[in-house]
């Protein structure tokens, strides 16, 4: 209860900051080691409330190009991405994308999926070899991780180089997920 509690209270940049400030983040981590799944999973969900970005706290929904300091901020956490990197979270988060749990998963790719946005955390992920797993779970996982997973890729695909490596991770028919021939097509547009 005490994770739900924090994700929701992690609502706001300003919120996150003091979050932050009062030393939550490395439980947080050691939360996400735990042998529980469901103690694990609200861990992640306040990982992932800890790592968004909440546009209001610019006191607006959308980013105005005319403004500076919006444009600055456009791909920044409310939290200094050196932050999570210290606290070494991407290193935690990768391996529950592998869990047997689902809502475990889900919430881990939810975490990675809102700190993909920065490059420095991207670089974590894909040194990880979060590749073939976020592709797994792509195809095979939940709706919702398919979408967290998706988005991902997307974010990780901000580069013509990263979205060649990742096009070149997708499985093809004949590799070891089970792919149907109606999936050549899909193996193709995956990340377009």
């Amino acid at each position: 209860e005490a994770e739900y509690t924090l994700s929701v209270l992690s609502c706001t940049n300003d919120s996150r900051n003091l979050i932050y400030e009062d030393g939550a983040l490395p439980t947080v981590c050691d939360l996400m080691k735990h042998s529980n799944p469901q103690v694990q999973a609200g861990a992640c969900a306040v990982l992932a409330a800890l790592a968004g970005r909440d546009p209001r706290g610019h006191g607006s929904y959308s980013i105005d190009p005319t403004k500076e300091e919006e444009v600055d901020d456009i791909g920044t956490l409310p939290l200094d991405a050196q932050i999570f990197i210290e606290a070494d979270v991407v290193s935690t988060l990768v391996p529950l994308l592998s869990h047997g749990n689902a809502t475990v998963q889900e919430e881990a790719l939810h975490a990675i999926m809102q700190l993909c946005p920065i490059e420095r955390l991207q670089t974590l992920v894909l040194a990880q070899e979060a590749l073939p797993k976020l592709i797994e779970l792509l195809h095979c996982g939940t709706i919702l991780a398919q979408g967290y997973a998706g988005t991902t890729l997307r974010l990780l695909a901000c580069t013509p180089e990263r979205l060649e490596e990742i096009e070149a991770a997708v499985p093809t028919p004949s590799s070891t997920l089970n792919w149907t021939a109606s999936d050549d097509e899909k193996q193709r547009a995956i990340v377009r």
